[in-house]
């Protein structure tokens, strides 16, 4: 049986600032379905990396494919129509819109259908809207505006609207930034929950070790803008140099 190809292919990408090397030759393969975490020390150049492959910066040099296609320096929209949808550190939703209203409007923009959403919307897309936030566990929440909805809840709506472009890649920065530790077990819970349903690949960022090791199948060790080591957890947690450089005395 043919071996099908990772759904991303990084290869020596790099992005300067003057003279700071943020991603310095950075290789990153993600099979298809794998949950991946990236994790570094600040300033390791994870959110760069992150930017770079999700199109938010143009890197210097470098390649990156996206299920065999070249999306070297695509901007975000583009790649966002292929399949490739991300979330942020800081929560980004439209605070005056209800949930509902957040996630159609991702949907109709997925579908080239936002000027719809200026018109009469109510009806058009409802079942797949409610289908997204049922996934999330809003759909309790789905007629309350964003502004008031707890902060975990917030965060729970960033992934839906993500989940709105319909991705086959999902990238959440910090997805439990924030959240207590029950909000932050829950929610990652979510995700693997999302990701095996939908058959989805993810990765993500994350500062929290036992969200890391709880949740990576995989995971990527950046150091000053390169890769340090990638392995599965055990191997992770095991290795002497990224328990120098980030673990520090965490078994």
């Amino acid at each position: 049986m043919a071996v099908e190809p990772d759904i991303l292919k990084v290869q020596s990408i790099k992005k300067y600032f003057g003279g700071l090397k943020a991603v310095d030759g950075v290789d990153l393969n993600v099979p298809k379905g794998e949950i991946r975490a990236i994790i570094g020390p600040n300033g390791a150049g994870k959110t760069t990396l992150f930017n770079l492959i999700t199109g938010h910066i143009k890197p210097d040099s470098g390649s990156v494919a996206f299920h065999g296609d070249d999306i070297f320096a695509k901007p975000a929209y583009a790649l966002c129509r292929m399949g490739l949808a991300r979330t942020f550190q800081i929560t980004s939703v439209f605070l005056d819109l209800t949930a509902f209203e957040n996630v159609q409007t991702a949907w109709f923009a997925r579908h080239g259908k936002i000027s719809n959403f200026f018109s009469k919307a109510k009806g058009l897309s409802t079942d797949d809207v409610m289908s997204i936030l049922t996934s999330v566990g809003l759909e309790e929440q789905a007629y309350r505006q964003a502004k008031v909805l707890p902060y975990g809840d917030r965060r729970r709506l960033e992934v839906a609207i993500a989940l709105a472009a319909e991705p086959s890649l999902l990238f959440l920065d910090e997805p439990t930034a924030g959240m207590s530790i029950q909000e932050r077990m829950n929610m990652m819970a979510m995700v693997r929950d999302i990701a095996k349903t939908r058959g989805l690949s993810v990765v993500f960022t994350e500062h929290d070790m036992d969200v890391v090791f709880g949740t990576a199948e995989k995971i990527t060790v950046m150091h000053q803008g390169t890769v340090l080591t990638e392995g599965d957890p055990d191997d992770v947690r095991a290795n002497e140099d990224v328990r120098r450089v980030y673990l520090g005395s965490r078994g």
